[in-house]
């Protein structure tokens, strides 16, 4: 990836523990790290809805230690600071529509999961 202008990083642990695919996203001049878990596809959508360049990539990098749930810590915080200096950070390619959530129609009056604690999320 080369180094963008700006970037995003984001995380959500409601999910179940499970191993998540942990996507990089660049749009353009921006990168979007975060969990394959749908967080970020609206924004993946939105920009190529714009006509941005949209690339998907796995982050293959990983650091020392790497906790199982506090990945926004961990992982994608020294992932961006990589990404955002133009140190590498190695990757591997994915297609978007291969992302949790791609195909999935943007309903947000619909229950779409619930979590071990009952919080429902909505799609």
């Amino acid at each position: 990836m080369s180094a963008p202008r700006g970037g995003d990083t984001g995380s959500d642990d409601r999910r179940p523990r499970r191993r998540l695919r942990q996507p990089a996203q660049e749009t353009g001049e921006r990168i979007l790290l975060g969990p394959d878990n749908g967080l970020l596809v609206p924004a993946l959508q939105e920009a190529a809805e714009r006509g941005e360049t949209v690339s998907v990539a796995e982050i293959a990098w990983r650091p020392e230690t790497l906790s199982m749930s506090f990945h926004g810590r961990d992982l994608f915080v020294p992932a961006a600071v990589r990404a955002l200096t133009g140190r590498p950070l190695a990757t591997r390619p994915l297609e978007p529509s291969a992302l949790v959530g791609w195909a999935d129609p943007p309903d947000p009056a619909r229950v779409i999961y619930i979590d071990g604690f009952g919080n429902a999320m909505t799609g």
